[in-house]
């Protein structure tokens, strides 16, 4: 990652950057990124279609709905639903939880298309005459994930809410000969920050980890997470569950 000493200076100096953040990466060679899911799945307890209602904080745990009581809890949903899900907060603790409820997030419309086989592994554009503003291709390098020889695939990504006759339209506009095969709409995908946000975030933190529970991930901790930092944060964060 670039320090604030580099991104001034190469501004200043009108240097181009060489070695952006995903200018190198891994990629795996089979099942794309799913495998890396699978693998830290394996051997593991998960339960799936198991929605977390409710978070009941009792003297020796937290009880997670109404059933098993846990040691500790890990959260990794959106922080702003968490005033629902825990059912007796104390007053300090309900009055943390309504903070963050307002925190606002932009959301993006993105098209799932197959395309021919690209050499790059995303592309911005920062034109006035695309709505979308960028192009994602990284499940493409994987020669396991394409059908035949020329045949791949990539995502379309707007920032904002668009309908389906809208984005579709809007692929004529660019090149590659993209072909739609499916249209996704979600209202928070990035999160956005204000001067008091890391602030709520911090102070929520410290009272939900008096009752042994943590924030992990984007929208429960309200960082800008990609998928290698929030790997670098769940790492840290069981390091320092095990060693409480």
């Amino acid at each position: 990652m670039p320090d604030v000493l580099d991104i001034l200076s190469k501004n200043i100096l009108g240097e181009n950057e060489s070695d952006m953040v995903h200018s190198k990466f891994y990629y795996p060679r089979f099942g794309g990124s799913q495998f890396i899911i699978n693998r830290l799945a394996r051997g593991q307890d998960i339960r799936l279609n198991c929605p977390v209602v409710s978070i009941s904080l009792e003297s020796n745990g937290s009880r997670v709905n109404d059933r098993e009581l846990y040691d500790s809890v890990v959260y990794t949903g959106d922080v702003r639903q968490l005033s629902r899900i825990i059912k007796n907060p104390d007053n300090k603790l309900a009055k943390l939880l309504m903070d963050v409820e307002s925190l606002p997030s932009n959301g993006t419309t993105n098209v799932l298309c197959s395309s021919g086989l690209l050499d790059f592994s995303w592309l911005y554009l920062p034109d006035e005459k695309y709505k979308c503003h960028r192009i994602i291709n990284t499940g493409s390098f994987s020669p396991t994930n394409t059908p035949h020889d020329m045949i791949g695939s990539c995502v379309v990504e707007f920032s904002g809410l668009y309908s389906k006759g809208f984005v579709l339209s809007e692929l004529s506009k660019l090149p590659f000969n993209l072909k739609p095969i499916a249209v996704n709409q979600h209202r928070s995908s990035y999160v956005i920050h204000d001067f008091s946000t890391r602030n709520k975030i911090m102070a929520l933190k410290g009272a939900l980890k008096d009752h042994h529970i943590y924030l992990l991930g984007r929208f429960a901790e309200w960082e800008y997470y990609n998928i290698d930092k929030a790997m670098e944060a769940a790492f840290n964060l069981m390091d320092e569950i095990r060693g409480a």
